[in-house]
């Protein structure tokens, strides 16, 4: 969506109006699979501009999308109706990046600072039909909170340093020197935002979670969930009797991942922390002591497309 900002802007009309000219006339989200129309109007390849949208597909039967050359099973992860922007990007390079779009990745890693989903002016949530790249619907442009958003050492940077990583950004050593989880490269991204989810998302301990109200979750919501996904990492890193972590970790997330991992290394890492954590051994046919995953779907092999 920032790139087709950036092309009605040049080009002096509004997102409403480059849209019509594709043939899209409704305010909806636009997808990888739109691409084929928006690429006659912009005169650019349909292999240029696929990879900037979000792809649609299915994995192991549930929906599944793919933004920057990975896949999310847990569509929750991704934020594609509530955009989330860092200010000074924003205005310093002029454009959008794909990994705003990560649910966890709540900090930027380049300049250190939270990201934001709201107007600084008007207070409104941040819409993806807007002006311009840089400025709201309320027609002012993007501000930083004149209260100050830097983060300096901060276990929500290091989680963002950590995804940005595996989008293939630079990214300073030193933000992930004190990562406690050393076999966080093996994982796939969604596989590491779920252990992130799965860690942080409980206040409390034996805590409900409902995983739709998630989806309505602002940006201040994920830094604190990163906050404490960051501190409970060290701590299992540090204990020795990791069963007292239980009552504080998303049991279910933990399933989800090992009955439908994106890398083998996604159903290695939560069979082994469920093992560790619960004291839950998967048995020779597969599957674990849960009810739960008893009667989740064991097929392998994803239908994406």
């Amino acid at each position: 969506m920032g790139y087709l900002l950036r092309c009605a802007a040049r080009n002096g009309i509004s997102i409403h109006r480059l849209l019509e000219l594709a043939g899209i006339s409704d305010v909806r989200m636009i997808w990888a699979a739109d691409t084929p129309r928006l690429a006659l109007t912009l005169g650019v390849p349909v292999s240029v501009l696929w990879p900037m949208f979000i792809e649609r597909g299915r994995f192991q039967d549930d929906v599944a999308h793919r933004i920057g050359g990975h896949m999310f099973a847990r569509v929750g992860i991704l934020r594609p109706s509530h955009p989330q922007i860092c200010v000074t990007c924003i205005h310093h390079s002029g454009y959008c990046r794909a990994i705003w779009d990560c649910g966890v990745y709540t900090v930027c890693h380049i300049h250190r600072t939270a990201l934001t989903d709201r107007c600084g002016s008007c207070g409104a949530v941040i819409r993806r039909y807007r002006p311009a790249v840089d400025v709201c619907a309320c027609g002012a442009y993007f501000r930083e909170d004149p209260a100050g958003t830097h983060v300096r050492d901060d276990a929500a940077l290091q989680i963002a340093a950590m995804v940005a990583e595996r989008f293939g950004e630079p990214v300073d050593a030193g933000d992930l020197a004190n990562e406690a989880l050393p076999w966080r490269a093996s994982l796939s991204v969604d596989g590491l935002c779920t252990l992130v989810r799965a860690f942080g998302v409980c206040v409390g301990a034996y805590q409900r979670v409902v995983s739709a109200s998630l989806l309505r979750q602002r940006c201040e919501f994920w830094r604190a969930v990163c906050a404490r996904a960051g501190a409970r990492f060290q701590q299992y890193s540090n204990l020795t009797e990791r069963e007292s972590l239980a009552p504080f970790i998303w049991e279910a997330a933990l399933d989800r991942m090992i009955w439908a991992p994106v890398a083998s290394a996604d159903h290695q890492v939560a069979s082994l922390l469920m093992q560790q954590i619960y004291g839950r051994h998967l048995g020779a046919g597969g599957r674990s002591k849960s009810k739960m995953l008893s009667q989740m779907k064991l097929f392998d092999g994803a239908d994406y497309g």
